[in-house]
Order: C-alpha cells, then sequence, then structure tokens
C-alpha cells in the first residue's frame, strides 16, 4: 500500500498569508485617504478663492465701464436736448412767420443725431472766441440825471453865486450828463507781463437839456450835445527796460485836476497829441506829452486860433522828495491877430465836467 503524504499545512499557510497582505492593504489605503481628501481640499480652496478674486477683478472693471458709460450717454442726452430745444425754437419762428404749415412734415418723425467729435470741437472753438470778446471789451462811463421846478412851475435855473468860477452840485444840476466809455483791448487783453498790450478807447459825452423829447430847436438854443472826447490808442510793456511805460497817441483827457464840489478843473491839458507815461527814474516816475487843440471862436487873419504844448510831469517820488512833484509846460500859439489887431496868446480855457468855458488862464 502506498501512502500518499500529503502537506495540508503549506497551502493553508499561504491562504494565511495572502490574507494578512490583502488586509493591512486595505487598513495601508484606509490610512492613506484622508491625507489625499485633504489634499484635493486645500487645492480645491485655492482654485475657489483665485477663481473669486478673478470675478471680483473682472466685476470692477465692468462696474467702471458702465459709469464711464452713463456718464457720456449723460452728456450725449444734454447736447441732444440742446438740438431738439434749437429744433422747437426754429418750428416756433416758422410758425409766427406763417410757415406752420410746413412744421409738421418737417420735423414729424426726426429724431436729432448725437453729437460727433467734430461738432463738440466746433463748439468748444466758438465758446473760447465768445470768452475773448467778452474779455476784450471793456465799458466804462458816468451819468447823472436831474429836474427841477422853480415856485412859479417853470424850469429849474441851477444857482451860481455871483462872480464865482462855477455852479455848485448835488441838487444843483439840473440836467441829464454823462459820459460812455467804450474800450477794445486788441492785444494781451489781461495785460499779461511777457508780453505788449494795445488798446483803444472811446469816449462818448452827452450833454442834454430837460426837454421832453430830442430837442432841436432853432438857434440852437437847448440843444441836446454829443461829443467825441476821447479817442485815442494805447500801448504798453513795449518797451523791457520800462514795462510800465504806456505810450498814447490820439485825443483824450490828460491828467486834469478837479474840485468835486463845485465841478471846476483848475487845470485841464486835455487836448489832441501824444506821449508816454509812468516812465520809471528810481525815484519817482515821468510823463512827457504833446498836446494840441483849436479855438474856433477865435479866428485870426489866418485862421482859427491854434495851442500847442509841451507837458513834462514827475510825481510818485520817494524818499523826502515824496511830498513834492514836478511840472514843466512850455505852450505856444498860432494863428495871428485877430480882426481887431489883437495879438492872441496861448490861453488855457477852465471849464466844468460838461465842457462848458468858465474863464481863461494864460500861460
Amino acid at each position: 500500500m502506498t501512502a500518499v503524504c500529503c502537506d495540508w499545512k503549506g497551502p493553508l499557510r499561504g491562504l494565511i498569508r495572502c490574507s494578512a497582505m490583502i488586509l493591512f492593504g486595505g487598513v495601508a489605503a484606509t490610512a492613506q485617504q484622508p491625507d489625499q481628501m485633504e489634499q484635493q481640499l486645500q487645492q480645491l480652496k485655492q482654485q475657489y478663492e483665485e477663481s473669486t478674486h478673478n470675478l471680483e477683478q473682472r466685476i470692477a472693471a465692468l462696474e467702471q465701464q458702465i459709469e464711464k458709460r452713463k456718464e457720456e450717454n449723460t452728456k450725449t442726452k444734454q447736447g441732444t436736448v440742446s438740438t431738439v430745444e434749437l429744433s422747437a425754437k426754429e418750428a416756433v419762428q416758422e410758425a409766427v412767420l406763417g410757415q406752420s404749415d410746413q412744421v409738421g412734415a418737417k420735423f414729424q418723425g426726426q429724431l436729432p443725431s448725437e453729437p460727433t467729435y467734430d461738432l463738440l470741437r466746433e463748439a468748444d472753438v466758438k465758446i473760447e472766441k465768445l470768452q475773448e470778446q467778452l474779455s476784450s471789451f471793456e465799458f466804462h462811463g458816468y451819468f447823472r440825471s436831474g429836474y427841477g421846478l422853480n415856485s412859479m412851475g417853470g424850469q429849474q435855473v441851477a444857482f451860481q453865486a455871483p462872480g464865482a468860477g462855477a455852479k455848485y452840485r448835488l441838487g444843483n444840476e439840473a440836467e441829464t450828463y454823462a459820459e460812455l466809455i467804450f474800450v477794445n483791448n486788441w492785444l494781451n487783453p489781461e495785460h499779461n507781463s511777457d508780453k505788449a498790450w494795445i488798446k483803444t478807447e472811446v469816449m462818448i459825452e452827452a450833454n442834454t437839456t430837460n426837454s421832453a423829447n430830442y430837442a432841436n430847436f432853432g438857434g440852437g438854443i437847448g440843444n441836446d450835445q454829443f461829443r467825441f472826447r476821447e479817442a485815442f490808442v494805447q500801448a504798453g510793456n513795449v518797451l523791457g527796460s520800462q514795462p510800465d511805460a504806456k505810450f498814447w497817441a490820439g485825443e483824450r483827457f490828460y491828467r486834469r485836476q478837479h474840485i468835486e464840489i463845485d465841478d471846476f478843473y483848475p487845470l485841464d491839458m486835455s487836448g489832441y497829441g501824444g506821449g508816454v507815461e509812468d516812465l520809471s527814474f528810481g525815484i519817482g516816475k515821468l510823463a512827457l506829452s504833446y498836446l494840441s487843440g483849436a479855438r474856433p471862436d477865435i479866428v485870426t487873419q489866418n485862421g482859427n486860433l491854434t495851442k500847442s504844448n509841451i507837458d513834462v510831469r514827475f510825481y510818485d517820488l520817494k524818499g523826502p522828495a515824496g511830498l513834492w512833484a514836478g511840472w514843466f509846460d512850455f505852450a505856444t500859439s498860432k494863428g495871428g491877430t485877430t480882426t481887431t489887431g489883437t495879438v492872441q496868446r496861448a490861453r488855457h480855457p477852465v471849464r466844468n465836467r460838461a465842457g462848458e468855458q468858465l474863464q481863461y488862464v494864460d500861460r
């Protein structure tokens, strides 16, 4: 009998060994799974934070674009509204002129287009030119108007003391008087110190009576008077060494001395000519001018009497000489003798503000 030896312990031992390995592998896999999940979770969190940051940046950029578009739309609407208003005004004007039958057909269904860059640029240029014109023109002046009755109902007559050279003011001026000054700054209206400036000045004097309407009576009694009292050109900042010096030429009021209370000018060198003012000489300023004028009320054998003056003045003196000023005037006259044989000299009329001659002062 053959004996068969069978080693059952070998397969059993292998089975146990395999089972142990499987069990150990499962335990190892179970131990490694939480670490991988934690890592995946961290990666997901990082991706979420990056995605959120990117979305916030995009949202902020979109919000800025939306605000910019709103501002542009607002400006466009304003320009559109202005166009609509202009169209409406034109329609009303045409309706008033009897063209209302064309208004409906012309404007019905039409919508104003949005202003383009060229239109906006053109509007800016026009506004800039208007601002320049506004700054270049100046208007100055003075006026008064008085009226009164006497106790009998007649027209007021201004009071003047016997022998006085002028009448008094403040209620004693029974007329309308005005000085209307128009100035145009042709170059450098702001008078900037880095370049020259030029301007012209014209003054119209109006001296009217108390007439109810425009006065044009026979003999010239009580007629309204309108005169050009100033018409000259002036330039400054021409010389680099004398930036404050002002050159002028034409007709003008020139360095008059006025007593306000009775409207009296004891010195009035106004006339026609030219000169320079505000020349700086360290201790003060100098003005030099030539002034001339005619006397149509004095007729000589050679025509109307004329006077010519060279006027030199020092003023705004500094230091110990600050209380003093100098004035030199050289006068000559042309014309000859009158029909009575009188030789005429240059005589300066003393006038009031209205230009009325009060007396003569020999020079």
